[in-house]
């Protein structure tokens, strides 16, 4: 009876541990959604009930959805889930498919590396000046979401750089242009 082990390299290691670190990421965030929904529903409760609003909720909300959806992007890259139209993309070799895939990647890790770059001034200046967003009594500080968007667009890029080495090494990094099953 003979075993058969997987034998990993050290990216496919790192590959892995990078998949469960945006797994974690992904999952709080999915939490952020939930606390939102709650935070809202208590908003628009108390506005019936009590006529009167939960201060900051407007600020919280604008401020959390934009670090939630960052905090998403990678995994939702990774894990094949992101919106996209495959009717030009089904129809061609796969030689083809690799190029388009490849190039894509490419772009993709260029756009959001420079995303990266460009936000990181953002985090720094904000966090210097203690800038904030909304008026008393709920003052949010503004440097954790720029952080949130240079992190997930350092970890986009990341994302885009690993699957380029699988079009390099001649796989699409998701086997076919199905999106992968839930799971």
């Amino acid at each position: 009876m003979s075993m058969e082990r997987s034998v990993q390299g050290p990216l496919d290691r790192f590959a892995d541990g990078f998949g469960a670190v945006l797994r974690v990421l992904n999952s709080a965030a999915s939490f952020g959604i939930i606390a939102l929904m709650i935070l809202i529903c208590a908003d628009i409760a108390a506005r019936n009930l009590f006529n009167r609003p939960v201060d900051g909720v407007p600020e919280i909300v604008k401020t959390a959805i934009v670090a939630i959806g960052w905090l998403q992007f990678a995994y939702a890259l990774r894990t094949n889930r992101h919106l996209r139209s495959t009717l030009f993309f089904d129809s061609r070799s796969n030689r083809t498919k690799l190029v388009i895939y490849g190039l894509n990647c490419l772009m993709g890790a260029i756009v959001c590396g420079l995303i990266a770059w460009l936000c990181s001034d953002n985090v720094l200046s904000t966090f210097q000046k203690g800038t904030f967003e909304g008026e008393l009594p709920v003052r949010i500080k503004v440097w954790p979401v720029w952080l949130t968007v240079t992190l997930g667009a350092a970890l986009m890029t990341l994302e885009y750089l690993l699957q380029l080495l699988h079009c390099l090494g001649g796989t699409l990094p998701f086997g076919s242009s199905e999106p992968a099953a839930f799971e």
